[in-house]
């Protein structure tokens, strides 16, 4: 027995090894190392074999006979009765929640409501467990529509849900046959509802993110200040927390007189119960099972080190849940403590200050989440070292415990909270403050993009090498060993960025509107046509999201991130328009932007001067062309055909380029419609064209037949929204399209396309749905 708890690490990455075989898309490395594994583990020791072959028979079962591959709804079906799961989520005019019907499969319950009362009704009157009987449609879940884009289809799916309920009323809700469970998560609602009550924000933020796991109504902006600089961790309910609770209840019932085999009894019982309190992350899973484990090893004197403990854990959670090994949270958890348990004898043998034993944890634990930061995030934060190092001791000695003091005072009386809530307000108000600050300092961030896989192993390998060299080395060396490991792994993605011999065009799917990326072979540098951009229409202010989709931020700038692209050589802004141009605001003074260009007829408004003035103040450039100018870049050029004297019409004021990319003619034309593109014919004639962006979205008052057979493209590319208001592109110009027998892309139907080519020629094209 003591064989095998004391291999208990070897038998959780047999767990986790064989749910990657079965759920993941490249299987046959980890079913390699699954097979050496087994291999070694029966070479050890017999039972080892026996214990690694039950591991994997368990996590197969529960992947095959428990989780669902397909759903059992009749797609048809219109009327629905279930149970709501979740706490309901409220943004804007919009109201969700997993539902959980009859039938016993989940369904995301998506409502647009009608007015604010209506609003401000169903957050009082909807509560998690209730029975509801709704009307509604069911639909399928998007995929992502571009390459790197956050696929919501597979975010549902590792949820086991595989239809999203639009709703057409929310009625018929009532408190009906309630388990424990669900009690338990009514009373989790109804706190974190009256600490939004009682305390004004940035206190009763924290105090739900702290108490109960729950982060839905904090500032976005501080949010992402907490994640860009590395510190998310510390919003997340964690061991921390359950040590709290355990050394508290432990404290009060000595006080009382209880024994110490009851203390444990009664704290078995109570950290179940704080888990579901607190949301059920798997960080806060974590943390319970472990202290679980440890008191059932006191209780009946079991010996089993942290290691095994933290490793036994992993596998009831992966064998339980398969899906949980896909969540950012478990993967960042496990990994980062295995590997501070892993090295802590080693740190408390090398160092004697607590600081220096701070600094290196703070350093290992970044080495150890290094990888998965970078495959989810694509860059890292220079500062984000000094800031754990900040951040880490202030959240955990005084701001916790004055959210728990702050909370429990509160709800015995307003008065008592009154001096920790101030108190609290001041930190919080001061630390954000501090933290956006941070967050915007420039040149502190290093943009990795997203790394292959085999560099990702490669990256992974590196790690745990340095760690061992670290182990064996001493002094200032050692922690040299880990530094030196960030330096080389940035260089190393940065080298293999600039050796892709192959440049790409990519169009992105920025919905109704215009976004292209061209990145030159050699990292020779990138150009931006247009940024995308949705227009702002005025809506009261209940129906406005805490955090608005923004094509700029939330589909080119992560784009550009992943692809380890940190800076846009070239920014040419075909004209004013909205669906052009909106996406600049996120852009500037987030990416360092060399030049942009516009036409001499781009008429700039106040809010755009303000941009311009910022990338100004920045070092940008702006140039204004027309047609006949040449922007050149190294060995490549673009020439400007259009416009050539200014329009009445912005549309046909568009700034359309023409250039030669691997031996092949490609023509972007913005917004350009029929009075345009004459003009250009009575000025060009015998334009080699190959591959055509369609002006307009394709309007019918665009791509006129003169246009096609004067510039008889191979293929049509058409940037345009899905299901939009338009009704772009138009049939007639499909139908133009079509007798030509030319190659239609779409984006809407598409996703995002992708060419690739070097000297010789196109080497590659992709959409988004092909490679899904």
């Amino acid at each position: 027995m003591a064989k095998l708890l004391g291999r208990c690490h070897f038998l959780a990455l047999a767990a986790v090894l064989s749910e990657w075989v079965l759920l993941g898309e490249r299987f046959l490395i980890p079913l390699g190392c699954l097979i050496i594994l087994g291999c070694y583990l029966f070479y050890k020791h017999v039972l080892l074999g026996f214990a690694f072959l039950a591991v994997t028979f368990l996590t197969s079962v529960s992947i095959l006979l428990f989780l669902p591959s397909e759903s059992s709804l009749n797609p048809s079906q219109t009327l629905f009765t279930g149970k709501i799961n979740e706490i309901p989520k409220i943004d804007g005019n919009r109201l969700s929640f997993p539902y959980k019907l009859r039938e016993g499969e989940t369904v995301l319950l998506t409502y647009r409501l009608k007015s604010n009362k209506e609003k401000l009704s169903l957050s009082k009157r909807l509560k998690v467990g209730q029975h509801c009987v709704t009307p509604g449609q069911l639909s399928a879940p998007d995929p992502s529509s571009n390459f790197h884009a956050f696929d919501y289809k597979a975010y549902l799916l590792h949820q086991r849900i595989f239809w999203i309920l639009e709703a057409n009323k929310i009625n018929s809700c009532r408190n009906t046959a309630l388990t424990l469970y669900d009690h338990l998560k009514q009373y989790r609602q109804n706190m974190v509802y009256e600490v939004s009550q009682r305390y004004h924000p940035p206190v009763s933020e924290m105090i739900n993110a702290l108490v109960f796991g729950e982060r839905m109504g904090m500032d976005q902006d501080v949010i992402n200040a907490y994640q860009s600089l590395g510190i998310i961790h510390l919003l997340a309910v964690s061991g921390l927390h359950v040590g709290l609770i355990i050394g508290a209840f432990y404290l009060i019932a000595l006080r009382l007189g209880f024994i110490r085999e009851h203390i444990m009894i009664g704290l078995m019982v109570i950290i179940p119960i704080y888990i579901v309190l607190t949301g059920g992350a798997p960080s806060v899973i974590r943390a319970g099972l472990t202290a679980e484990a440890v008191i059932i090893g006191s209780l009946f004197k079991i010996k089993m080190n942290s290691l095994d403990i933290i490793s036994f854990v992993c596998g009831v959670m992966v064998i339980f849940n398969p899906h949980f090994l896909y969540q950012l949270g478990f993967q960042l958890s496990f990994l980062v403590t295995f590997s501070i348990l892993l090295s802590a004898p080693s740190v408390a043998k090398k160092y004697v200050s607590s600081l220096t034993r701070l600094v290196v944890i703070t350093i290992i634990a970044q080495l150890a989440s290094f990888p998965i930061v970078i495959y989810h995030f694509y860059e890292l934060s220079l500062l984000s070292f000094l800031v754990n190092l900040i951040f880490i001791p202030l959240i955990t000695y005084i701001v916790l415990p004055l959210a728990f003091v702050t909370f429990l005072t509160g709800h015995i009386t307003a008065s008592l909270s009154h001096g920790p809530a101030v108190m609290l307000n001041i930190i919080l108000e001061n630390a954000h403050r501090l933290l956006i600050a941070l967050q915007k300092v420039p040149f502190t961030t290093l943009t990795f993009g997203s790394p292959p896989f085999g560099l990702l192993m490669m990256i992974c390998l590196g790690a745990y090498l340095s760690l061992c060299l670290w182990e064996k080395a001493k002094g200032k060396r050692a922690v040299m060993f880990l530094v030196s490991f960030f330096i080389v792994t940035y260089f190393t993605c940065t080298v293999v960025n600039m050796l892709h011999s192959t440049g790409k065009v990519t169009f992105l799917d920025v919905g109704q509107g215009d976004s292209i990326l061209i990145e030159l072979p050699f990292h020779r540098g990138n150009i931006l046509i247009d940024t995308g951009g949705i227009l702002p229409f005025k809506k009261p202010e209940w129906e406005r999201k805490a955090h608005p989709f923004e094509v700029g931020r939330d589909v080119v700038l992560h784009e550009l991130k992943a692809k380890g692209i940190s800076q846009i050589d070239m920014l040419i802004l075909t004209h004013r328009d909205y669906d052009h141009i909106g996406g600049f605001k996120s852009l500037a003074g987030k990416i360092k932007i060399r030049q942009i260009v516009i036409s001499d007829y781009f008429q700039v408004e106040k809010k755009e001067e303000q941009l311009f003035q910022r990338a100004a103040k920045k070092g940008t450039k702006i140039k204004r062309v027309r047609a006949g100018d040449i922007l050149k870049f190294g060995d490549y050029q673009f020439s400007v055909i259009s416009p050539m004297d200014g329009m009445e019409d912005s549309n046909n004021d568009s700034l359309v380029v023409l250039t030669d990319l691997g031996g092949v003619s490609w023509l972007f034309t913005g917004d350009l419609e029929k009075e345009g593109e004459m003009n250009i014919l009575t000025h060009y004639r015998h334009l080699p064209v190959d591959i055509l962006k369609v002006g307009h979205h394709g309007s019918k008052t665009s791509t006129t037949e003169d246009w096609l057979d004067e510039l008889r493209p191979k293929v049509a590319i058409v940037s345009v929204g899905k299901r939009n208001r338009y009704g772009h592109p138009s049939p007639e110009v499909l139908d133009r399209l079509e007798n030509r027998q030319m190659k239609i892309i779409r984006t809407d139907k598409n996703g995002a396309v992708q060419f690739s080519f070097n000297k010789k020629g196109l080497i590659d094209v992709k959409t988004v749905k092909s490679a899904n």
